[in-house]
Parts: C-alpha cells; sequence; structure tokens
C-alpha cells in the first residue's frame, strides 16, 4: 500500500497501491444491510466521477506515479453487522476514462 485515506479538495481515496506497474485505487464499501443497496452497488456514477477527480489531483501531486496503469477496484462488505460478512473484491470495478 502506496497511500491510505488521501484528501484532497476534489474527493478522497480510501487506498492507493501498487499492483506489479498498475497503480490501483481502491475504494472500500461496508453495509450492514443490503435494503437499499449492497456494497459494491453504492459506488454509482457520481462517486465514480469523484474518484477519478481525486486520482487526477493525486497524480499531480505525484508525478512518479503517472507513467503507470490505473485501475479502480472495489472493495465491498456486505451484512457487516453479522459473525460472517459477505467480502468481494471486485477488479476493475469501472474504467476510469468514462466517468
Amino acid at each position: 500500500m502506496l497511500i491510505q485515506r488521501y484528501r484532497c479538495r476534489l474527493g478522497e481515496l480510501d487506498l492507493v497501491c501498487l499492483d506489479g506497474a498498475t497503480l490501483v485505487i481502491v475504494e472500500v464499501r461496508a453495509r450492514a444491510s443490503s435494503r437499499f443497496a449492497r456494497a459494491g452497488e453504492s459506488v454509482d456514477l457520481r462517486k465514480q466521477r469523484k474518484l477519478v477527480r481525486a486520482t487526477r489531483h493525486l497524480l499531480m501531486t505525484h508525478p512518479q506515479w503517472s507513467g503507470h496503469r490505473l485501475r479502480f477496484d472495489v472493495f465491498c462488505i456486505d451484512h457487516i453487522d453479522r459473525a460472517a460478512p459477505t467480502v468481494r473484491w471486485i477488479r476493475n470495478a469501472f474504467d476510469g476514462g468514462g466517468a
């Protein structure tokens, strides 16, 4: 992990990691109930746009990573209030170019 909880005026990135030569932005989502939406479904287009803007800021302030490929993942934890929560890691959860 390179950075945890990167904050700027454009948003926040939960985790910034390297996977080989790929810079991975990881959004962590947790939900106790899926009544309204599961954890992964809560990363809507609006949230994706915020993540992309914050990532652009990150790359401007850390130019050493600007040459890396970029991937957006979502780490989902549903039913966190239960003894056995459901955990999913969604690699390439969305394409940052369209957001």
